[in-house]
């Protein structure tokens, strides 16, 4: 029995090769950039390429890869959200300079009302609520987020660090 392959199952087929040619050549020779599948909720699920970061390219709706440090990976570490090393991929809503304010669940960026925190996550545990009051972020920190109400961002964790940060996604194929 053979397969009859129409045109159109032909260039179906080269654009499958195509791009998992494009992956295997990208990850051999040019390490600087990866393709990173995201599962979360945070952000359409999909793949990303990952690429190096400078500062200057960092603006509101700029997607980050960062990493948790290590006082927070610890505080997570019953928690199964997610695991520890993994970095997070998130929004940015908050550049330097801008004043973040925590006040109870509600959460402000310059005034305006970014969104809520939640008390409790899914399985009924506290969430912890890292910082209170309000801050003017310094010159290597962003404030990261979601739209979604059960993101884990800066409104637990507050401000992401330029050190923590491993680069900067762009979406190639997203839900």
């Amino acid at each position: 029995m053979r397969l009859k392959l129409t045109k159109k199952k032909l260039i179906i087929l080269i654009c499958i090769f195509s791009f998992a040619f494009l992956i295997l050549i990208s990850a051999l020779f040019i390490p600087k950039y990866r393709i990173i599948i995201n599962p979360s909720n945070s952000l359409p699920k999909g793949l990303y390429l990952h690429t190096p970061f400078k500062n200057s390219e960092i603006k509101i709706q700029t997607i980050l890869y960062f990493s948790l440090d290590s006082s927070l990976k610890l505080m997570l570490k019953d928690r199964l959200w997610f695991p520890q090393d993994i970095p997070l991929m998130k929004k940015v809503y908050a550049l330097p300079g801008d004043s973040i304010t925590f006040d109870g669940k509600e959460v402000f960026i310059n005034g305006k009302l970014f969104g809520l925190r939640l008390d409790k996550d899914s399985e009924g545990k506290k969430i912890p609520w890292l910082i209170e009051g309000t801050i003017v972020l310094l010159n290597n920190q962003y404030f990261v987020g979601s739209s979604r109400l059960d993101s884990f961002d800066s409104r637990y964790f507050g401000p992401v660090q330029k050190e923590q940060i491993l680069g900067i996604c762009y979406p190639l194929w997203t839900e």
